[in-house]
């Protein structure tokens, strides 16, 4: 893990909480901070918001942005 932040969002508390668990499972030896940014509803409205802080956030790292702010991709990639 490089420390960068990762935009990702769930569709409901119940998810929010799973996944935090599956994080911690497939990285046991990390320390991950999680953190409510934004509330949507599930659908066009909550991939937008997430959308538009991963845009907010430098983008991804990635081939065509190496210099990105985030450690995640676009969900259109």
């Amino acid at each position: 893990m490089d420390g960068k932040p990762y935009i990702r969002h769930a569709k409901n508390e119940a998810r929010y909480v799973a996944r935090q668990a599956e994080h911690a499972r497939a990285h046991p030896d990390a320390d991950f901070e999680f953190e409510i940014i934004g509330r949507a509803k599930p659908g066009t409205q909550l991939d937008r918001m997430e959308e538009f802080y991963i845009r907010e956030g430098g983008g991804p790292t990635n081939l065509s942005n190496p210099n990105g702010g985030l450690a995640n991709m676009r969900p259109d990639e």
